[in-house]
């Protein structure tokens, strides 16, 4: 009869169970290490486009009469929940500009609806604001001059501010990102 070395018998049914659940437990946090990655990637994605749209209006407002800023100021107050469609379209129809025929103030209507409102059921994206969870937007102007007529005259500060809804989690509460780009005029 051989003598069986103790050193040299198979795992216990005990051991086995002890390593499937320290490996489940390094798969769960693994698991949650890239959830939160992902969340925190589109967090980043939609304030990349947040910027951009920020820009875009930036451009809008400076092509748009140099007198026009204090428009796209209340054009934003008065639309910044999306809810109202420009009464005027100033843009491409069917490769035709309409944007000559557009008084400034109906320009700068069309243009906040236009960056941060415009969604169409036809299209997949109508603009780059349906891709992103748009919180709000607003348009500020820090005046130079505060002895003229103008809202906002030449040489103002303009400030586009736009609030984006977070997706990843910190302290146990959804934090929202906000862009803001400043120009002059």
């Amino acid at each position: 009869m051989s003598v069986v070395n103790r050193s040299e018998v198979g795992s216990t049914m005990i051991e086995v169970l002890v390593s499937v659940v320290v490996v489940a437990i390094g798969l769960l946090g693994m698991a949650s290490l890239q959830l939160n990655s992902v969340k925190t990637s589109f967090d980043s994605a939609g304030q990349s486009q947040a910027s951009w749209l920020a820009q875009e209006m930036a451009e809008r407002i400076r092509s748009n009469n140099s007198d026009a800023a204090e428009f796209y100021i209340d054009a934003a107050a008065n639309n910044s929940a999306c809810g109202i469609s420009p009464p005027v379209y100033c843009g491409q129809v069917n490769g035709v500009s309409s944007v000559d025929a557009c008084t400034p103030e109906q320009r700068a209507v069309f243009d906040v609806w236009d960056v941060f409102c415009n969604a169409a059921d036809d299209e997949l994206y109508a603009s780059a604001a349906d891709m992103i969870s748009l919180s709000s937007f607003s348009i500020g102007c820090d005046d130079s001059d505060v002895t003229d007529s103008n809202t906002c005259s030449r040489g103002s500060l303009i400030d586009i501010s736009i609030e984006v809804a977070g997706r990843s989690v910190v302290d146990e509460e959804k934090k929202n990102r906000d862009v803001q780009i400043y120009m002059s005029l």
